[in-house]
């Protein structure tokens, strides 16, 4: 009795799993038509590029925990689809931009190394405090 209660526990969490990246695919696609009409425009029209560039830092970061863990595959996927959207959506802003936000895209991005080389320092520390 105790091993198909065992089974029910891993497919209910596999179901939240699932659950859980339909509703982050849902989350990363909500700026289609954002991007769809500066795409149309051929403008940003005053959008700002600061929440696609923090969302993707934060899917890099997730991914980062992620490959950390090993075997998580719910979140490597979804964090991979999520790094590749924004990358996507970024790249489209900065390709109608104006020269000043693409200033600022060049400016948000330039310390990304940086604080992956911070993290992969004090990794240790980060994985027992979030745990």
């Amino acid at each position: 009795s105790n091993g198909g209660s065992q089974k029910t526990s891993e497919q209910n969490n596999t179901g939240c799993h699932l659950a859980g990246n339909v509703i982050s695919i849902m989350v990363y696609l909500a700026p289609l038509p954002t991007y769809y009409r500066i795409y149309k425009k051929k403008s940003t029209e005053g959008f700002q590029s600061v929440p696609y560039v923090v969302a993707l830092f934060s899917a890099m970061l997730w991914l980062y925990y992620a490959l950390l863990k090993e075997e998580d595959y719910f979140l490597i996927s979804i964090n991979s689809v999520g790094c590749f959207i924004e990358t996507l959506y970024i790249g489209l802003y900065y390709a109608y931009a104006p020269t000043k936000a693409r200033v600022c895209i060049n400016e948000n991005f330039s310390p990304l190394p940086t604080n992956f080389h911070v993290i992969e320092r004090y990794q240790k520390k980060l994985i027992h405090f979030s745990c």
